[in-house]
């Protein structure tokens, strides 16, 4: 479960669909792949100052960072803590097709005010077996 500060956005399919179109890892996916996608997942926004994701929490969706910033921070036992990880526009994170990810190894953060496609897993079986799989191929490379 996401944690404080999440919003639903409203978005019209072919506003989601142009968006993801935008980014460099989805530039060889047919339109019509990305419209499966886009009505199968959803825009979220999260404010600045705010947590995305908790180390306690099991990740159960993909995320497709459109817009805005994140950090992973990861507490140590003195007290203090470090950033593991800076993401922005186009990075995709979470849970991912072929992948045993469960939850992040600290708490990340909302550096910038961020706007996210998220995709529940459930979907990950008919977009790796059905007429989305050029859409699975594209996230295999970043993983």
């Amino acid at each position: 479960m996401l944690s404080s500060g999440v919003h639903g956005l409203l978005m019209s399919p072919d506003s989601v669909v142009d968006q993801l179109a935008a980014l460099p890892v989805f530039q060889s996916v047919p339109r019509a792949d990305l419209e499966w996608l886009a009505a199968h997942g959803e825009m979220r926004s999260f404010p600045a100052g705010s947590v995305f994701f908790n180390s306690t929490e099991s990740m159960e969706d993909m995320f497709v960072l459109i817009a805005g910033r994140l950090m992973l921070r990861m507490d140590n036992k003195a007290g203090g803590s470090r950033t593991l990880l800076r993401a922005g526009a186009g990075r995709v994170l979470g849970t991912l097709p072929y992948s045993r990810f469960q939850r992040p190894p600290g708490t990340t953060l909302v550096d910038e005010d961020l706007t996210v496609f998220a995709l529940h897993q459930r979907h990950f079986p008919a977009m790796t077996h059905d007429q989305v799989a050029r859409v699975a191929e594209a996230l295999a490379a970043v993983v």
